[in-house]
Order: C-alpha cells, then structure tokens, then sequence
C-alpha cells in the first residue's frame, strides 16, 4: 500500500505517492510533521492487538475549521509543498456542485450507477471520486491507473456513470476503436488537471453527444476544482465560469483588473480556498493575497493566464512561467502543442525545450504518437507560426509517457535520436571540399560525421539562424570567402555550398593566373 501520514492539526492526512524517489518521501516526512506513517508493518501490528481494544467511541472535537488533508504538490517550482484542506472547503464542493455535473441524470442514481476512479490518491481530484462517490450514492470503481483496456471494459458493464480523468489519459483512452460506443455509457465525463487538446475536443463533439462532458480547472491550492465548462456544443475550448462559492478575477502584476477581452492572472477567491501551504508562512502570504475588491477575503495566485471572451466563459491561456527562450524569442511551448495538435494525423503531442547532444542551446524538440512524419508536421507548422517556434526535432513515440497522477511525464521523454527528419538517401562525400564541409557541419550541429549526407539540408538536420552565423563565419575562414548569411540560405546542402566554393575557389586561382601573366 501507500504511506498514509498522519499530521497533528485536526487529524488530517498526508497521502504519499509510493513511486515517489526515497528522497521525496523523507522530505514529506519531515517537512509535514507526521506522527507517524500507516504502512503494512502498522496495520500488521494493528491487526495483532485489535481484539483488546476498547470499542468506546473517542470524543473527538472536530469543526469545520479543522483540517482533512494535506496534498503535497510540486508545482512549477519542483519543490514539493503542501496544501492544507479544511473541512468546510470539501463540504462546501461537494454540496453546491452536484447539479452543476449531475443535473438531470437519466433515471436515478442506482446500484448500477458508477463513479469510474482512474485518478492516483496522491492527486487531489481522487478527493471528488472518493468522497463525491460516497455523497452522492455512487458505486465506486477503482480501475488501475494507465490500463485503458480494463477501465473500457468496466464501463461497458455499466450505465449512468461518471469519469473524471486527465487530458492525457483520455486521449489514451479514446484511441482505442471502441473508445465512441463504450463513453456513450457514460453520464458525465469531467477532464481536467492539463490543457485540453483539440483532438480531444473534436472527439467529443463528434462521438460524444450524448454525454455531458466538462473541461474543468483548478488548482490544489483551491480544492479540486474552480470553474467548468460544458464542450458538447461549445465552438471553442474554455475553461468557463466559476463553480458556486468560487470567484474568478483577472489582474495585471499591480493586481489591477485588466480590461474585458485583455490577458490577466487567473486569481481564485471564494470557499474554497485552501488554509495556505503547511509549515511555509512565507509562501502562503506571497499565493495567498488579500482580495483588493473584498476586505476580509483572500485570493490565490495561479500564475495562470486568461481572458474573459465575450460570451461570460474563461480561456485559459498557458502558465505565466510555461515560457522558454529560444535563441532570444520567448515563446509559450503551449502554443506549438496546440498548433500541431490541429494535423488530422498528428495524434497527441508534447513539446519541449531541451539541450541535447551535450550542448548548452535549447532545441524545441516536439514528440508525438500519430502516423503524420516529421516531414509533414515541419512543413504544416511552417505555415501556421513564425520560424523560430518551429522545432527542428521530432520523436514518434507508441504512447504518450504519463505521471502516476495521468499527467505527462516531461522528465521522462527521451532525448531524440537525430532531428526525425529524413535526409533523403546517404550519400557519402567524394571531394576534399565535401569532406571538409562534412566535418564542419558536424561541429557545427553536433552530430556524428558518418551520418551526414551531402544531400541533407541544413536547416532540417537542426541548423537555425545563430548555427547558420557560425557555420558562416567558419566557412569564410576556412575557404577566404566574404560571404553573408544569403550563402547558406540559397546553397544549404553540402554538396551545393561545395559546388560554389569548388567554383569560387577555380575563378580566385584563374583570376590570379591572369594577373601573373
């Protein structure tokens, strides 16, 4: 089993992830106070002496104000911290928001009526499976996390269900060719905790319309969930508008409130905010705010960005820190991802930044689970964004790597082998010139001198426009050439610049022949 620790305040739990590094455990541990961790050794223990324990029921003085559990979360920091939950916050979720999901569900809620769990109980939003479960008269179906084809056979045995899962997960799920019949079981599907693709959203609306299914957001910090928005017949996905007792404001870094349509943070008031972050007073006076528009209130700081659109619903716009720079434009890797995601043959996508081949220059390196080649997916991106955001790597990957809580697991993806774009058949170099250039060109890019070809264009085997100046400024002295970045760009295979050098080289000795004579 986990480690279920249990903290002083209010007897709240501390679930720890039994996949998480050694290190990671200890911290926890020690960060949280816990008095002690329930493991197989305890229960063992437990079971040896329960019959001489006393069967009177403790007093036990437990208000809405104490806590119920505290999720530990990394964040975009790395830096594990936890999230202390009160009573009132979990009370509040789950009374207010049961019609929000649930309204009108055929028939009634029976023995045949299943909440499908395929959330870890590390992830705060298992919280609503178990106990919305509990609240709401659900069976509860707990299903392995990442087995797509058990959880589609469970929910084939059922009828008016309900599944929450992560972006990732479901386009897992919904690549299976039976994927259509078996969710139309479903009532209620609720996707949230990353970005929605388009491929999912066109999902939905093609196969899924019998179904109510929900893009739902929130962050621990405000238990579970903050807003939601229903895609059946939307055109666009949104995040959409608070859930009851929740208020969403968008604010500049002054924390003004920025015009209707404008970009701001997504800051979060209302019910559900948690106490604050355990054991870290520092970092929960800087997330958690005093509200400037309600004395009394507090508001939590996402780092998200959004905006209203005019129909009342929220876009969300990527992480306020999701930015990288690339060789000095600062791009969002979220909207490569969304780009690609619109091929019809792309599958599901993931982009990085990552310095490969033992250099200190991040490379945008994008991989992807579709039958679309790395050929097509550069062109295709050439026509939708600028130059700079277009990655030079691509990676087919059989499936997508996901976290124990359903989430991508960036850390994992490997380090691509080659840039995924072909070079047309090998052909090795023949000439003195050719051989130089080949060796340059591996300094250049990084790459193993036997795998060029002299065929291969530059910018498709990794070169970019700072690689294109060193390779110039190479060239020039290696071959006492005065020649501009344009060189590159019209002669971008080997055997082409060596063709002109070739032919410069025979003009500057005739010339010189000339002059002698």
């Amino acid at each position: 089993i986990g480690i279920l620790g249990i903290i002083k305040s209010g007897g709240a739990y501390v679930p720890i992830d039994p996949n998480y590094p050694m290190q990671r455990k200890g911290f926890i541990k020690e960060d949280s106070g816990m008095l002690f961790c329930l493991n197989n050794e305890i229960i063992k223990n437990f079971k040896e002496v329960r019959d001489n324990l006393s069967l009177e029921k403790p007093e036990v003085n437990l208000g809405f104000q104490n806590l119920i559990y505290t999720t530990y979360t990394s964040g975009s920091t790395g830096l594990p911290k936890g999230v202390s939950i009160e009573h009132r916050q979990i009370s509040s979720f789950l009374r207010l928001n049961r019609d929000r999901f649930f309204s009108n569900i055929r028939n009634d809620v029976d023995s045949n009526s299943t909440w499908f769990a395929v959330t870890n109980y590390t992830f705060d939003i298992s919280v609503f499976e178990l106990l919305g479960s509990l609240a709401y008269g659900y069976t509860l179906n707990l299903n392995p996390i990442g087995n797509t084809e058990y959880l589609l056979e469970s929910i084939s045995n059922s009828f008016n269900g309900v599944l929450q899962i992560t972006p990732s997960y479901f386009e897992q799920l919904i690549a299976n060719e039976n994927a259509a019949g078996v969710l139309n079981r479903l009532h209620s599907i609720l996707i949230g905790g990353e970005t929605m693709s388009e491929n999912a959203f066109s999902f939905i609306k093609t196969h899924l319309s019998e179904v109510s299914v929900f893009n739902v957001y929130g962050p621990t910090e405000a238990t579970i969930w903050s807003t939601s928005f229903k895609l059946n017949n939307a055109d666009k996905i949104q995040i959409g508008s608070p859930l009851v007792n929740e208020s969403v404001y968008l604010l500049n870094s002054d924390l003004h409130l920025v015009p209707y349509g404008s970009i701001g943070e997504i800051c979060i008031g209302g019910v559900g905010l948690a106490r604050g972050y355990l054991n870290r007073p520092e970092l929960t006076k800087e997330k958690f705010i005093a509200n400037p528009y309600k004395p009394g209130e507090r508001l939590y700081r996402t780092g998200d960005l959004g905006r209203w659109r005019e129909d009342g619903n929220l876009e969300y716009l990527g992480r306020m820190d999701d930015q990288v720079k690339i060789r000095g434009y600062r791009i969002e890797l979220g909207e490569i991802e969304q780009a690609l995601t619109t091929h019809p043959q792309c599958g599901q996508v993931v982009v990085i930044a990552r310095a490969i081949s033992n250099t200190t220059d991040k490379e945008l390196i994008a991989y992807t689970t579709g039958d679309a080649t790395a050929e097509e997916l550069k062109a295709y991106l050439k026509e939708r964004l600028p130059s700079y955001m277009v990655p030079n790597y691509y990676e087919r990957l059989e499936s997508i790597p996901l976290t124990s809580n359903g989430k991508v697991d960036r850390k994992v993806l490997p380090d691509p082998e080659g840039t995924g774009l072909k070079q047309g058949e090998y052909v090795s170099p023949s000439t003195d010139t050719e051989k130089k250039l080949v060796k340059i060109w591996s300094e250049v890019l990084g790459v193993d001198e036997s795998t060029l070809s002299i065929k291969a264009d530059f910018f498709d085997i990794g070169g970019h426009s700072l690689r294109a100046i060193k390779l110039m400024s190479i060239l020039n002295r290696e071959f006492s050439l005065k020649n501009d970045l344009g060189f590159i760009f019209a002669n971008s295979s080997i055997e082409e610049m060596s063709n002109v050098i070739t032919s410069l080289t025979h003009q500057s000795k005739s010339f010189e022949h000339t002059i002698r004579l």
